[in-house]
């Protein structure tokens, strides 16, 4: 089973966010996210690839080594528009107010990137206690 999530990215008053589809649990997301997309260049690159099969700690394959969507390198982003072929208008990052990306149903958690950090989100727009995952607080 998938656990949806939005990854955004805070600008102002708006989130460029991009959907991914499978492992958005706190527990296995907010390390890769913490560890690998740490500041506001490194986040940026992330999202400007479109919404997500997965999100792994390394953003681009090894071009010498195949890499698709079905038959992806181990630890490897896997994006709709690059591994997929989707259409680029049917995946590229979405801006949303604070109050459209809550209304987003397809989102179990939502990551944003805000303050030089990530913080988590639930569905309703709550800030996570990232203790209960074991995850120690919010700060970097």
């Amino acid at each position: 089973m998938s656990t949806n999530s939005g990854i955004a990215l805070r600008q102002g008053e708006t989130f460029q966010t991009i959907y991914c589809h499978w492992d958005g649990h706190p527990s296995t997301m907010l390390p890769i996210l913490r560890d690998n997309y740490n500041s506001f260049d490194k986040a940026l690159q992330l999202i400007s690839q479109g919404d997500a099969s997965s999100i792994g700690p390394k953003l681009s394959p090894d071009p010498s080594q195949p890499h698709t969507f079905m038959e992806y390198q181990p630890d490897v982003c896997v994006f709709y528009h690059r591994d997929r072929g989707d259409a680029w208008h049917e995946c590229w990052p979405q801006t949303y107010t604070w109050s459209e990306l809550f209304k987003n149903t397809s989102f179990e958690y939502v990551y944003i990137f805000e303050d030089d950090h990530w913080n988590v989100y639930n569905m309703n727009g709550k800030k996570l206690d990232l203790k209960i995952f074991g995850l120690g607080g919010t700060e970097k």
